[in-house]
């Protein structure tokens, strides 16, 4: 790995966190591991698309943004 100076004007960014997707067992995929979570800025349901702002539901494991009524509909296809 080369050496940077500090203070040097180009300097390298750390790679990008890339969230896990959803582990597989035996070939067979694994639902969506829902928990509840409280959104500051709306965020857009990956369901129906309509923003979810406030109380909503997140996926543990690809981050996957829904309503908690949507949360019902998901499944993996």
């Amino acid at each position: 790995m080369p050496w940077n100076c500090p203070w040097s004007q180009e300097r390298q960014r750390p790679p990008a966190a890339i969230p896990p997707l959803h582990y597989e067992k035996e070939g067979v995929a694994q639902a969506h591991a829902f928990r509840s979570k409280s959104f500051r800025k709306p965020q857009p349901c990956h369901w129906c698309h309509q923003p979810v702002a406030g109380q909503g539901s997140c996926c543990r494991v690809c981050k996957y943004v829904c309503h908690t009524s949507c949360e019902n509909m998901v499944s993996l296809d």
